[in-house]
């Protein structure tokens, strides 16, 4: 249980494995700042629901990578953020959600990222994820699922459910694939991009 200033940073090639945990605020709608792994730190995440965290699992200037498996991501602003890394591992079997509740998140604090990659390079599989925002017709937040600039990944076997846009790939600068992936919109709400994959300047 973490208060708002709360985190854990993980770093100086130290290895952290968190199994079977629930790390989440002290109130139910307060917030926290999540996990970052720093540099030559890296680890293992497995079926740990993480809730309310500004950014749930921040990688940063890593070349080890942490493996998140069969976890939940529950109203995290941005679940995964990779930045300026590389040799990165699978994110697989995790299901991502959000809903409409406002949580008092500082920054475009109505925009939510479920995996975010910026000059990330994944050797690992975005693979059998689920990503979905339970909202009502007309809904306030927008929930991106797979933004990634600059980088390079291959997303298979995902279900993307009433998204706003699920996959922004911009400026890759190496091999993007997208397969088999399922892309449900229930029609009957108003707020959702009709382009649910783009890809721009590549």
């Amino acid at each position: 249980v973490f208060g708002p200033n709360g985190q854990i940073v993980v770093q100086d090639q130290a290895f952290f494995r968190c199994n079977n945990s629930v790390l989440r605020p002290c109130e139910k709608d307060d917030i926290w700042k999540g996990l970052t792994f720093v540099e030559s730190a890296s680890g293992w995440i497995n079926t740990t629901t993480i809730k309310n965290a500004t950014v749930a699992v921040f990688i940063t200037g890593n070349s080890r990578g942490v493996r998140l498996t069969d976890n939940s991501f529950i109203k995290c602003q941005t679940s995964v953020f990779i930045r300026n890394s590389s040799d990165q591992q699978s994110i697989s079997g995790n299901t991502f959600e959000t809903d409409d509740v406002s949580l008092p998140y500082t920054t475009n604090p109505n925009e939510y990222w479920a995996i975010k990659l910026s000059s990330a390079q994944m050797n690992g599989l975005i693979a059998q994820n689920n990503f979905r925002q339970v909202r009502p017709q007309k809904g306030v937040n927008r929930y991106f699922g797979i933004y990634a600039e600059s980088s390079n990944f291959t997303a298979s076997e995902n279900n993307f459910n009433d998204m706003y846009r699920a996959v922004d790939v911009v400026a890759n600068t190496n091999v993007v694939a997208i397969e088999d992936n399922q892309f449900k919109i229930n029609f009957l709400k108003e707020d959702y991009d009709v382009y649910q994959i783009r890809v721009s300047d590549c």
